[in-house]
């Protein structure tokens, strides 16, 4: 389903409205927005949220382990 799916884009701002830190910092979830513009002009807004897992957080980088992005209606 990615395949593809950002080809049409050429330009996104991303706004985190909110952003909820797991007990132990391993997950977060944020809530926000984001505007889009297609290559043809064509400007939309959507709102989403996403859960993030970090590896370790306490290590000197942190990496993250899964990203997922759900659209909210």
């Amino acid at each position: 389903m990615r395949q593809g799916m950002w080809e049409h884009i050429v330009k996104r701002i991303h706004h985190p409205d909110r952003i909820f830190i797991g007990e132990g910092g391993k997950e977060a979830v944020v809530w926000g927005s984001a505007d889009f513009t297609k290559k043809t002009g064509e400007v939309f807004k959507t709102t989403y949220f996403a859960r993030l897992t970090f590896e370790d957080p306490e290590a000197e980088k942190l990496r993250m382990t899964s990203y997922e992005v759900c659209k909210r209606q």
